[in-house]
């Protein structure tokens, strides 16, 4: 391996494999050296991403997004549910993501203390964002009624989660995924690679404002003696992007509105990004030169998702292209998403790609 080789590997979050314990095993046989925190693989139910969350709306099925994803279709002509009556109806939301971490933890833990994780590695908790689960799961008359409810059992539930789990032992990623496609002005799931026949616009104005606003409320809350990263994303959905990413040029938008607006003492750790299956040019990677100097200065760690299942060359010319503008340090690997639509065999594929192209922590 070069010397001048990405240095790091990170794993955003959701994974094969069918127990937090495969999971957890598979990965620190694989590339114990080079990942610094680890995510339980999103198993058991969470493994489709925010699926997860439907409980939360179908006691109401009126709230649900119309005809798609199995759900019903609403005929609005005969009326909305009144938007005062919306909140008895949801009931109390517990949206479990600090009942799965704590119960993953227990795991991470016993593995640790036998010594198949290393010390060095932490607790990844990934928490998809309030506005992904609204445009997803959510009829659009109901989002801006609906939203500040999850955002307030969301934030419970991070907070649950910070005071159960040591802070030195923790890492919150937030995945930054439907803000994305509203930054691209790209409606989710209509006019695009999904097909789903769902329109859903902002429900708020100026849109970009409302969106780092958010964001900065929500990160606000992560204790700033706990570290976290963010994974930004395009879709996965039937491994294919919502539309494909023409540069980087909202992913640097999105790393310049939250390094400049957070709070100085509450530090973005590390950002994962996407690399397109089929971007080996450097103008892909082109826009994140006017931000590698605030990056740097804010000390957060870059990993370049340009890892590809079965595709060990294109990932090194992708790796080419990205030191054009990121340079040789300073940066890592990952895959473009999460791993849990891969079959074993392809995330498999991603370690050992990972490991071949990426030096481990604590070389030089």
């Amino acid at each position: 391996m070069a010397s001048e080789a990405p240095q790091g590997v990170h794993f955003v979050g959701s994974s094969p494999f069918r127990t937090a314990e495969q999971h957890f095993r598979r990965v620190c046989h694989d590339v114990p050296n080079h990942i610094k925190s680890l995510a339980d693989g999103e198993t058991g139910p969470q493994e489709n991403w925010i699926v997860c969350q439907i409980g939360n709306f179908a006691k109401a099925p009126r709230l649900l997004p119309s005809g798609i994803w199995g759900f019903p279709a609403h005929n609005d002509v005969d009326g909305l549910v009144p938007l005062e009556e919306v909140p008895a109806m949801l009931g109390d939301i517990e949206v479990n993501y600090d009942k799965w971490a704590l119960d993953s933890y227990k795991v991470f833990k016993k593995l640790r203390d036998e010594g198949v994780i290393p010390r060095h590695v932490k607790f990844q908790v990934c928490l998809p964002t309030p506005i992904s689960v609204m445009i997803v799961l959510v009829h659009t008359p109901y989002h801006a009624t609906i939203e500040p409810i999850y955002e307030k059992a969301l934030l419970k539930a991070l907070h649950n989660i910070q005071d159960n789990i040591p802070h030195e032992d923790l890492v919150i990623q937030w995945d930054i995924v439907q803000e994305v496609s509203l930054l691209e002005g790209v409606p989710y799931g209509k006019e695009n690679a999904y097909g789903l026949g769902k329109e859903s616009q902002a429900w708020f104005e100026p849109v970009q404002e409302g969106i780092f606003e958010r964001l900065v409320r929500l990160m606000s809350n992560v204790a700033s003696d706990v570290s976290m990263g963010m994974h930004i994303c395009y879709g996965d959905f039937m491994h294919k992007h919502f539309i494909e990413p023409p540069s980087t040029a909202k992913i640097a938008l999105i790393t310049k509105q939250l390094l400049t607006q957070l709070p100085v003492e509450r530090k973005i750790d590390y950002i994962q990004f996407p690399v397109a299956k089929a971007r080996e040019d450097e103008a892909y990677f082109e826009p994140l030169k006017d931000v590698l100097d605030l990056v740097k200065q804010k000390g957060t760690y870059l990993y370049a998702g340009l890892v590809h299942p079965n595709n060990e060359e294109g990932t090194e010319r992708k790796i080419e292209a990205a030191k054009k503008v990121l340079g040789s340090s300073g940066w890592g690997v990952a895959a473009e998403c999460g791993l849990g639509r891969e079959p074993v065999e392809g995330a498999s594929s991603v370690m050992d790609i990972c490991k071949a192209v990426a030096k481990p922590w604590g070389s030089s």
